[in-house]
């Protein structure tokens, strides 16, 4: 409740002179996220790390019975392949890697945000994609197979939702950390949407979660199950995507 309470002050007033004057531009999405700028050859990583190969269209997922995209397929081939689709959004400036480590509160409570290093012009939704992750995978509990298939349904369900920007689970009783995932989820997308307004879309969402999901193959601090759920979690997305990308560029 805490975080809630700061994240939506952080957004709803400290930053708000920011993303209050988007203005609308057509953007190229795929070039301004794209993870390698950041992180290199993703891919080589994956197959060193994982052995999962980009020559696939799909990979085995076996805590969901079943074939899911191969985000590192879609890296290595679509992602080049779109760099010229262009969509219209809501451009603004944003803080580029908004995270909690990134906002400090002093004695009486009064908040700061800090580390402007990667702060520029991009869609209005990029500062509350790049948060997603970190709190529905990287802070969520994986340490047995069990948690880890429960951290899975939950994106199973969450990318299924059939209102991407209001998206509800009605079984997350097994793990209450992702109760408490979906509560930051639903208002970093309300907050993306409100802030998009009629220019809310979910490509603009994705993309820039994708770029900062795929790199979780590459943190040391993660153990190899998060790296592996990271993979699965991102075809999850990449076939969101590729269900509503043409239909908005």
């Amino acid at each position: 409740d805490e975080t809630l309470r700061l994240f939506s002050q952080v957004a709803g007033e400290i930053l708000r002179p920011w993303y209050g004057q988007a203005c609308e531009q057509r953007i190229a999405l795929y070039p301004a996220h794209d993870p390698r700028t950041l992180f290199g050859d993703l891919a080589a990583v994956a197959r060193s790390t994982l052995g999962i190969e980009d020559s696939a269209l799909a990979i085995d997922c076996p805590l969901l019975g079943r074939k899911v995209a191969n985000p590192w397929w879609f890296l290595q081939h679509e992602w080049t392949k779109r760099h010229d689709w262009r969509q219209t959004c809501r451009v603004s400036i944003t803080h580029g890697d908004l995270n909690l480590n990134n906002v400090l509160v002093d004695e009486r409570e009064n908040l700061y945000v800090i580390d402007f290093s990667e702060t520029g012009e991009r869609n209005v939704a990029a500062d509350f994609a790049r948060l997603e992750p970190i709190v529905t995978l990287q802070s969520a509990p994986a340490e047995t197979d069990a948690q880890a298939a429960a951290i899975l349904r939950f994106h199973a369900d969450l990318h299924g939702s059939t209102d991407f920007f209001a998206p509800t689970i009605t079984d997350i009783s097994a793990e209450p950390k992702l109760a408490k995932a979906l509560a930051m989820t639903q208002l970093l997308r309300r907050l993306a949407r409100d802030y998009a307004g009629d220019l809310a879309s979910e490509a603009a969402y994705l993309v820039p979660l994708l770029q900062w999901t795929l790199p979780i193959v590459c943190y040391r601090q993660c153990s190899r199950r998060q790296r592996q759920l990271s993979t699965w979690i991102a075809g999850l997305m990449v076939e969101r995507l590729t269900r509503t990308d043409q239909h908005n560029c």
